[in-house]
């Protein structure tokens, strides 16, 4: 394999190779896809890998890489995939990956990572559409640039420690999933402590699942919850210390199947 230097596709998913990823991989010059996941892999991912100029799908998950993202994946002009879940990562997420402006899926979910999001996070990525970074230790305040990804499908920041204001996310008109559970989260209310973000996910016409569990809202449903998609399925805001009434208009949610409201601060009657 050493001498295959005008490869253009390597996979290697779902096998059981071990020990570091051979020095001779991050020197193809040619390489457009790399899968090496699910596998045993150990080791640290190199800075030769901002060398690989062609490459536009890297696979790295499910695997035991030690140490951080280099910020030389930032080079990487033409990735389009990036995937390094689940794979023992730690360390910051270099604000160079986000500066890809041909990036549309970015999953680094399932790993150690901490610090902050770039303030400018939304500013470079036009054509994003799938964003997770869950189960991490992230911290600090969601970026409102994120409200310029107008091509995001698919938002999942749960389970970190993010803190501050939920964003207004009316924008992302092509959304269909949000995870922002688990966190530390707060929202802006109106003077009555109605929750004013929800209002601006009435926006997200595709939307299907809500995640915001597990946060500390400490505010009030709107009636405007009511004239949310016909589209959303799913709403999970248990645990959010959300006070007053259930709105009625929530039963204009024709396609709902699952409501999860438990260990709230709710009153009053259920009609």
């Amino acid at each position: 394999m050493c001498r295959m230097s005008n490869i253009k596709n390597l996979s290697l998913f779902g096998n059981k190779l071990e020990g570091q990823i051979p020095k001779y991989i991050w020197k193809c010059p040619h390489l457009e896809t790399l899968s090496l996941s699910y596998n045993n892999f150990s080791g640290s991912i190199p800075f030769e890998i901002g060398n690989m100029s062609m490459l536009k799908e890297l696979y790295l998950g499910m695997n035991a890489i030690q140490g951080g993202i280099p910020a030389e994946i930032g080079k990487l002009s033409r990735l389009e995939k990036l995937d390094i879940a689940n794979a023992s990562l730690t360390g910051n997420i270099p604000s160079s990956i986000f500066n890809i402006s041909s990036l549309t899926h970015v999953n680094l979910g399932y790993n150690n990572l901490f610090g902050t999001l770039p303030s400018k996070l939304g500013i470079s990525l036009p054509n994003l559409e799938r964003l997770y970074l869950g189960e991490n230790r992230l911290e600090g305040p969601i970026p409102s640039s994120i409200n310029n990804v107008s091509k995001l499908i698919v938002l999942d920041l749960g389970d970190n420690s993010f803190i501050g204001s939920i964003p207004d996310f009316g924008n992302l008109k092509h959304l269909q999933s949000i995870y922002l559970h688990q966190n530390h989260l707060n929202a802006e209310k109106s003077r009555t402590h109605e929750l004013t973000f929800l209002p601006s996910l009435t926006k997200c016409r595709n939307l299907k699942y809500l995640a915001l569990a597990d946060n500390s809202l400490n505010g009030i449903l709107p009636a405007s919850i009511g004239n949310f998609s016909s589209s959303l399925q799913t709403m999970w805001l248990h645990n959010s210390h959300i006070m007053g009434a259930i709105p009625s208009e929530i039963g204009n949610l024709s396609s709902l199947l699952l409501l999860n409201l438990r260990e709230n601060q709710l009153r009053g009657h259920i009609c």
